[in-house]
């Protein structure tokens, strides 16, 4: 509809206010009325009533309680259908009415309906935007307790660490000194392999060797004087004659005065028979002893020891065959050990002497009475000289 036609558009209510010259434009009714109600079906009228014929009616006037349209009248078709007509023309130009307002106010309506989608849009907007910041606080939310999982596995992480490295230092630290203690014991055990090579030659002669102690040390003598002198004085105590039975002299040990001697014999039999009479070289001071390689040496020392502790506890002790027997029973390297362990606990704190049991006390009398006896029959019955084959 363009606005030309809409500002000379008229509805039929205000074409019919105005008035009019003749008849001459009214339009014949037809014979046939139609339902407007049923689907327009078409309504049969008598040929008495001509609908092209108007009659001027009186106007009643009814009460308020009486309504227009009464039972008791009695109206045409034709007149009830003209009523509904009117009510509904009437009905259509309101309704024309309120199309023309509307159409007239369409530029408001528009106008509105901006506004109202300004409106949705800001408030679309406004809830988009709390959308996304409720998101990204989640996210942040998120993130952190994921930073501070991460902070907290990269502590333990180090403190991990730190333990490792303290667990691989104090390792470490231990295999160094297993390796030094490895070195010195691979180093000893090469001490030990050197000392025993000369024991494992085929032509070994600690057999035939003895040491004599006791004997002053004149570094103007040579060793034909020396040899003179050994033989003298086994001569002058035992009573043999060893000019054809040295083969070796030497010196052995630190220097000093009164160095071991070791003399290298031709017979075991004459070694043995030295040892055996070794108590007559006592009275003039002289000891004669085995000769042992470093490793006896050291065994021979630990014995010892374990003889003066077991000595110094009242027990009756000896050295025989390499061997410690206290008591008449032989002692183990275990107890020779412990036994110096207690001797020097007891040297640092000192305590009383140990009581001595009758029994022991009686068998160290009886054994110092056998030695003074044996020492008496030695002197007075010497050996007599003896020519020794080889």
């Amino acid at each position: 509809m363009t606005i030309e036609y809409r500002n000379l558009w008229k509805c039929d209510l205000c074409r019919s206010k105005q008035p009019k010259a003749d008849n001459t434009n009214t339009p014949i009714r037809p014979q046939l009325q139609f339902d407007i109600i049923n689907d327009d079906q078409p309504i049969n009228l008598s040929p008495e009533i001509n609908p092209n014929v108007t009659t001027r009616k009186k106007t009643q006037r009814f009460n308020e309680t009486d309504s227009p349209l009464s039972d008791n009248d009695s109206f045409h078709p034709f007149y009830s259908k003209s009523v509904v007509l009117f009510l509904y023309k009437r009905e259509q130009t309101k309704i024309c009415c309120n199309l023309d307002s509307e159409q007239i106010s369409l530029e408001k309506f528009t106008s509105i309906i901006q506004e109202n989608n300004e409106y949705i849009l800001s408030s679309i907007q406004t809830s988009i935007r709390n959308e996304i910041k409720n998101a990204l606080y989640k996210i942040e939310a998120d993130f952190k307790k994921s930073l501070e999982k991460m902070s907290s596995d990269q502590t333990q992480l180090k403190q991990d660490l730190n333990t490792l490295n303290a667990k691989i230092n104090t390792l470490d630290q231990s295999y160094r000194t297993l390796q030094t203690e490895n070195e010195i014991l691979r180093q000893k055990i090469q001490n030990l392999q050197d000392l025993q090579k000369p024991t494992n030659e085929p032509n070994d002669k600690r057999d035939k060797t003895l040491v004599l102690h006791g004997l002053t040390e004149n570094y103007w003598e040579t060793e034909d004087e020396v040899i003179g002198r050994v033989v003298t004085i086994f001569y002058d105590l035992l009573n043999i004659n060893l000019t054809n039975y040295i083969e070796d002299i030497q010196f052995i040990g630190r220097k000093g005065s009164k160095r071991p001697l070791k003399i290298e014999l031709i017979s075991k039999r004459m070694k043995k028979y030295i040892l055996d009479n070794s108590y007559y070289l006592k009275e003039a001071g002289f000891s004669a002893t085995e000769y042992l390689s470093q490793i006896a040496l050291q065994e021979r020392r630990k014995l010892n020891e374990a003889l003066q502790i077991a000595r110094r506890n009242g027990h009756h002790a000896i050295i025989k065959n390499n061997k410690l027997i206290i008591n008449g029973k032989e002692a183990s390297h275990v107890q020779h050990s412990e036994e110096t362990k207690s001797l020097q606990q007891l040297s640092t704190s000192p305590k009383p002497p140990p009581v001595q049991s009758p029994s022991t006390h009686h068998e160290t009398n009886e054994t110092n009475i056998r030695k003074e006896q044996n020492n008496k029959f030695y002197k007075n019955n010497k050996p007599k000289n003896y020519n020794f084959r080889k």
